[in-house]
């Protein structure tokens, strides 16, 4: 752990995450976890979407709801950007700019704010360099990409670009894009929670058998859930399903997530497959588990693209259709999972140490 002066005046961090999905939650949550241990240090979260979810994951955090950012919106029965449906989110998000700014400015400027970070809306980054306060960015990913690889160069695209470019440093996670938007940058180790559960005891506690295959199947929170009725028709007595808490299927088969259940990563640690959507969360923290991991990728979403060729390249998991996830043609392959598995004795320290500590590091630096 980074030390801190002992005399020191506590220093107070305004934390945005994005309001897109879980996943940027679950690896702030996270980083968050890390910086609390350092009592000179105060910490607030703003967020919209998954404002339960941190403040149950971070009961000692103030979290206060800010809606940070808008996302793509996928159609809902298929893994694929809907480009004018988002086209018309991104626009309508774009135009309270100006709004926000001042908004945030005043919140940041009558609470003593020292440090802004953001995982990974561009808007904090603007709040930041109006107030002259430094700024740290966190992700795998920028907005600016996302957009400019949908819709190419535009005058959005370039407003990103410039918001993402005052940033005063750029936390670069693994399974990342080249992130070239951003002007001081640097590489830390993977980001995500901690497994907290002992994976034999808690398969036990579940009724999972040793020659059982527990596989976790999920979509993401951006596409119905209907989709994975065709996992009734699996037949193989030997696997296990772990489906979301929002999955509609009543079987003893399957285990479903606990709805008001925080720390999932314990669930995907006790797996032995991982099929679900490309997204650095669940991969991280698969990999932290040592789970092997297919995924299917989201059309026309950068993201996926990099990450499934870093999952490829480190040989611990692969991209499927999303044809052959919604038809469980990835059963076939679940007697080759030792193959994966052995590739993890193999991961680099990008992968296996914890990048928490080198963002805190980070953090002291600017603080001091």
């Amino acid at each position: 752990m980074v030390e801190w002066g002992l005399n020191s005046i506590p220093k107070r961090i305004c934390f945005y995450v994005s309001d897109h999905g879980y996943g940027h939650a679950a690896r702030s949550i996270a980083v968050i976890r890390h910086l609390q241990n350092n009592p000179n240090l105060d910490i607030v979260v703003k967020t919209s979407k998954p404002l339960d979810f941190v403040r149950r994951s971070l009961p000692n955090i103030k979290v206060i709801e800010c809606l940070n950012d808008k996302g793509v919106i996928l159609e809902k029965n298929y893994p694929k950007v809907n480009e004018d449906a988002t086209s018309k989110l991104f626009h309508d998000w774009t135009e309270n700019w100006e709004i926000y700014i001042e908004k945030e400015k005043i919140f940041c400027k009558g609470n003593d704010i020292d440090l802004i970070m953001s995982d990974i809306s561009p808007l904090p980054f603007l709040v930041a360099k109006e107030m002259g306060t430094p700024s740290i960015a966190i992700s795998n990913f920028t907005w600016h990409s996302i957009f400019r690889h949908i819709y190419g160069n535009n005058q959005i695209t370039k407003a990103l670009k410039d918001a993402y470019k005052s940033t005063t440093i750029a936390c670069l996670l693994p399974l990342r894009e080249q992130m070239n938007v951003f002007k001081n940058r640097v590489q830390v180790n993977l980001v995500s929670r901690d497994i907290s559960v002992n994976r034999s005891d808690f398969r036990k506690s579940l009724g999972i058998k040793e020659n059982e295959k527990l596989v976790y199947v999920g979509l993401g929170k951006s596409m119905d859930e209907k989709i994975l009725s065709n996992l009734s028709h699996i037949a193989d007595q030997n696997i296990r399903l772990l489906l979301p808490s929002e999955a509609k299927l009543n079987s003893k088969k399957y285990i479903r997530i606990p709805k008001d259940y925080t720390e999932t990563q314990n669930y995907l640690g006790i797996c032995d497959l991982v099929v679900s959507k490309a997204g650095y969360s669940t991969i991280s923290e698969a990999i932290r588990g040592k789970v092997p991991t297919f995924i299917f990728l989201r059309e026309n979403f950068y993201e996926d693209i990099f990450i499934s060729k870093e999952l490829k390249k480190l040989k611990i998991g692969e991209a499927i259709s999303f044809e052959e996830f919604i038809g469980c043609d990835w059963i076939d392959k679940i007697e080759t999972l030792g193959e994966y598995k052995d590739h993890f004795n193999n991961l680099s320290r990008k992968y296996t140490g914890n990048g928490c500590g080198q963002i805190e590091s980070i953090v002291k630096e600017i603080l001091d």
